[in-house]
């Protein structure tokens, strides 16, 4: 997947996931980092700020799918969703294993 670049809408549905993406990940790094700074996280503290990303992210709103004329954007957004719970399942698994190395 390749981002559009910063001055232009996505044009393709892989573009649009790539940036779905992008700032899912952003966000979640955002969020859980700011957080951190305030107070120690729970695994369960992490889970409810990723799927608040999740849900922010890629919730489709009528207004912004008809915007794009090219192509449906809810695949896109369906895709970004999948990778992005995956993603996190992936960090959590990382998270989990450098504990143990502890």
């Amino acid at each position: 997947m390749k981002l559009p670049r910063l001055d232009q809408i996505p044009r393709t549905p892989d573009e649009m996931t790539a940036l779905l993406l992008e700032a899912g990940r952003a966000g979640a790094y955002v969020k859980v980092s700011m957080e951190a700074r305030r107070r120690r996280l729970t695994e369960n503290d992490i889970a409810i700020i990723e799927r608040g990303i999740i849900a922010e992210v890629t919730t489709v709103d009528p207004r912004i799918a008809d915007e794009f004329t090219t192509f449906e954007v809810e695949p896109a957004f369906a895709q970004a969703k999948a990778l992005l719970i995956q993603f996190f399942a992936n960090a959590k698994v990382a998270r989990v294993q450098d504990i143990n190395k502890s």
